[in-house]
């Protein structure tokens, strides 16, 4: 009975103890580190730029990764159609490309209209400069979903009306690329910050 007694009276003790050691421990250390403040902030200025780049990095990243997918749904296929080309014309060939199974819809921009949108955009007075409309018909090509885009922008360069044909699709696996790069990156330097 009385060695019961002496292992709860020791218990407590022991907790005390530990506590104390904990106490000094923390004293000792801000002690320490009013007695050196240059030091103390240099060791505290990096390791929070240790913490704040793999966290920049994620933060970059993951507002690239927003605009990248913004820039996906945009896959449209820009057809610039020759000069001979008419209105009735490049709605022929509009209406000839709407019946293909890769695309999804075709859009016509008359000459009249891209002129208009450039009024709009703050150039009016190199419009109202020009003799004639220089611009060409342009139709907006929308790719069927899960189609390629890149075969469908191909086969849209033999057609007998196209003079240019538009496609960022190498651009956007430049930007693919690059964004898995950054996230390899980013894991390494956390990995290399955190072990440090």
């Amino acid at each position: 009975m009385a060695k019961n007694e002496n292992t709860e009276a020791a218990a407590p003790s022991r907790l005390g103890v530990w506590f104390q050691h904990h106490v000094h421990s923390v004293v000792f250390s801000l002690g320490r580190a009013c007695r050196k403040p240059w030091a103390t902030l240099l060791t505290v200025m990096v390791m929070a730029l240790a913490l704040a780049l793999p966290l920049g990095l994620s933060i970059a990243l993951d507002n690239l990764k927003q605009f990248a997918g913004s820039v996906q749904q945009s896959r449209d296929i820009n057809v610039f159609l020759k000069a001979d080309v008419d209105g009735p014309g490049a709605l022929r060939l509009a209406g000839e490309l709407r019946d293909r199974p890769d695309v999804a819809s075709v859009t016509v921009r008359t000459p009249d209209q891209g002129l208009e949108e450039l009024r709009q955009a703050g150039l009016g007075e190199a419009i109202d400069a020009l003799n004639d409309n220089p611009l060409p018909s342009l139709l907006v090509v929308t790719p069927g979903q899960g189609q390629d885009d890149a075969r469908l922008a191909r086969a849209l360069e033999s057609l007998p009306g196209a003079d240019l044909v538009q496609h960022d699709a190498l651009w956007r696996q430049r930007l693919d690329a690059w964004l898995a790069f950054g996230a390899r990156l980013g894991q390494v330097l956390s990995v290399l910050l955190g072990a440090g």
